[in-house]
Order: C-alpha cells, then structure tokens, then sequence
C-alpha cells in the first residue's frame, strides 16, 4: 500500500502515451495537457470575500482551487486555521478503505451501534434521515454510508471504537498532523485538500479503494454548498463540516464544504471554509464561490479547445 503523498497531485501517469524516449524524464501525460489560464478566477474570487466580509455575510473564509488536468492552483486565506468538525470523517473513511484493502469482506462485517458519548447524534441538522438506533446491528459498509453521506456521529463513534488504532494515528501523521487531531484542533484549508487530491490520484490507497472512498463521498446527501452552485447532473465527492461555537447570545458558526468537482472536461478540487453568524448566508456563500468557478472552468475549457482564428 502506498503511504507516500504525491508531490505534483494534478498529473496521472499515463503508460503507453508514445513519448519521445529523450523525454522519459518528463510526465508521459504531458503532451496531453492543455493549459488553462484561470487568474482572473481568484481576482473574482478575492472580490466576491471582500463583498461578503463588507455585507457580515461571513466574518473569516478560506477558498482554495486547484485544476486536476494543469495543476494550476490558487487560495486565499488557505492557510488560516479552522476548527474541521465532521470533516475529520474523511481520515476514518481512509482508514476503513485501508482494513477492506488489507482484509477483504471487511465492510460486510456487522458492529453494534455505539452510542456518541458526546451526544452529538448526527451532527447534521442540516439533513433529514432516519437515524441508525444505538444496539442495533449494521455492516461496516452501512456503518461507513451513514457517517459520510449523513456525518452521523453515532456512526463514526462506532467505526472509530473498531478501526481507530495505531494504523489511525499513521494516517494522522501522514497527512501531516503531528498527533490525533479533535474535532476543535484547527486545520487549515490548504492542507485539508491534500486529502482529496490523495483519493483522486490515487497515491495514498490503491486505485480499487481510492474509487471505493470517493464512491461514498459522491453519495454525500449534503446539496447546499458547493453542490448547490453546480449544473444539475454535475457529479461532487465532498464532504462538509459544521460546528457551533460561542454562546447562546452571540452564536458563531463555522461551515465548510470540501472535495471534487467532476466538470466533465477539466475536473477540480474547490474547499471552503466560513465564519459567521448566520448559516443562511454562509451556505449561500459557498454556494456563490462554487457557482462562480464552475463557470470560469467551463468557459476557459471551451476557449481552451476553440480552433484558433
């Protein structure tokens, strides 16, 4: 199993690509990349923040874009912290994907369900479902749906009581945490989105179990963030996350929605991370910033393959 991250995560290695032996040295999938120009994108991007902190739509935010077909990239305020909440669920989903690889028929297992000693139960009000019951019996595979496509807690609690061990801890480290992150450590954007680059190339689980992780996150049945602001059809692996702080008197909420854009020519990685007050208007942000790069891909992906005049 490979427990390396990749360095240059937007190029595939291709084999059999016809590439001039003196230039073996070079990506073999490089004559097959067109560049896509997309710096206007964070200008817009920059303006659209800067309306939002003016309006108190959001009081911090994180965006980070990163083209999976040039590799070009862009943040703004990626490596501000943020508390990641359930989107720490992602580094348990890799963990299971890791015992299924290691132990095949692992996911048909059954667990009892384990009640979160936090109380947190699902910890998405934002969707409704019927919940699993605590007691009851569930595969690892069920276990594994209810935790990323609902963030169920009682879910995640019971996957983490069997899969969180030494192995779990690696994967913290590998990821570049220097210990078992909490759900209040903070996290910064940036290094959150290696994670999904890691899952699309395929450079820290194998290709079987990379597919397989990426098949339940595009099951996420959270639709009002980036998806929101997506043609319909438009297929998202992506996980959000949602935490409560401060007091009853002056709430703050922190709202984040991470993963991969499926464009069907130019496929990307988008994160956000909000601040605010009002998880209205901080999901409508998310959802504004995704509409707007979806379009600035799509338009400089069809300027890109144009014939020239």
């Amino acid at each position: 199993m490979k427990s390396r991250l990749l360095l240059f995560p937007a190029l595939l290695l291709l084999s059999g690509s016809g590439q001039p032996e003196h230039n073996f040295l070079l990506n073999p999938s490089i004559r097959h990349v067109r560049r896509i120009p997309m710096p206007p994108a964070r200008h817009k991007v920059a303006a659209l923040i800067q309306k939002y902190k003016t309006e108190g739509a959001v009081t911090g935010i994180s965006v980070y874009f990163q083209s999976l077909v040039t590799g070009y990239w862009f943040g703004l305020g990626e490596q501000d912290k943020f508390i990641p909440a359930s989107l720490l669920k992602v580094y348990l989903l890799i963990r299971v994907m890791q015992e299924e690889d290691d132990s095949p028929g692992a996911l048909k297992r059954s667990l009892t369900l384990l009640r979160d000693p936090a109380g947190k139960g699902s910890g998405s009000a934002a969707l409704a479902y019927k919940r699993p019951e605590p007691g009851k019996q569930y595969t690892v595979d069920r276990l594994v749906e209810y935790m990323i496509r609902y963030s169920d807690n009682d879910a995640a609690y019971t996957l983490h009581q069997s899969f969180g061990n030494k192995k779990m801890g690696k994967i913290y480290r590998d990821f570049g945490f220097p210990a078992a992150p909490g759900e209040e450590d903070a996290l910064s954007l940036k290094q959150y989105m290696m994670t999904f680059l890691t899952l699309y190339n395929s450079t820290y689980l194998g290709t079987d179990m990379s597919q397989k992780a990426l098949e339940y996150l595009v099951g996420s049945d959270f639709k009002e963030g980036l998806a929101a602001g997506l043609p319909p059809g438009t297929r998202v692996a992506s996980k959000f996350g949602l935490r409560a702080v401060g007091t009853p008197d002056n709430p703050l909420l922190q709202l984040h929605d991470c993963g991969i854009i499926y464009h069907h020519d130019t496929p990307y990685v988008l994160g956000v991370m909000t601040r605010g007050k009002d998880i209205k208007q901080q999901t409508a942000v998310i959802k504004e910033l995704s509409a707007l790069l979806y379009e600035e891909v799509d338009y400089r992906s069809r300027e890109s393959s144009s014939p020239a005049p």
